[in-house]
């Protein structure tokens, strides 16, 4: 006996998000991209904003070029980059992010990141912080864990 198509649909749903949850954990998308090791800082009480990390590496034979970020969560998503200017920590947007061919970008505390902007009261209080890197080369979704690789920190500055 089949079950009728609205009973596969939430199975099927709770197994993407299982995949999606482990910790960005090798998820291939079109044209070779794929994402590990992501997390997110937890957001502090009374906050907005806070960062996102991980590893994405373009498979592919061509640049992917990131046209746009989004979440469920946050009013916007950024892609940022950190650098130092006369010994003060200066937090940027990067202005045409691109994944070279065969090159993996770094999403790290202290170096390129995305900001999350913008969070709902209730952002925080799940277990994961989601994002949809739209790209030249398709669509790559993501469920960040909270507070997975570093302590929750203030990122309130930007």
């Amino acid at each position: 006996m089949s079950l009728p198509n609205t009973s596969r649909r939430p199975a099927a749903a709770l197994l993407l998000t299982l995949a999606m949850v482990a910790g960005c954990s090798e998820q291939p998308a079109p044209a070779g991209l794929s994402a590990a090791n992501g997390w997110a800082r937890a957001v502090p009480p009374g906050k907005t904003v806070t960062a996102g990390f991980a590893e994405i590496a373009n498979r592919g034979a061509s640049d992917c070029r990131i046209d746009s970020l989004a979440s469920g969560q946050a009013e916007r998503v950024e892609l940022h980059t950190t650098s130092m200017d006369g010994g003060v920590m200066r937090m940027r947007p990067i202005a045409e992010p691109t994944i070279g061919a065969g090159e993996v970008l770094r999403l790290a505390p202290g170096g390129d990141h995305l900001m999350f902007i913008g969070l709902g009261e209730h952002a925080g209080h799940g277990d994961a912080l989601d994002v949809t890197l739209v790209t030249s080369c398709g669509e790559l979704e993501l469920l960040l864990p909270f507070g997975r690789g570093a302590p929750a920190g203030d990122h309130s500055h930007h």
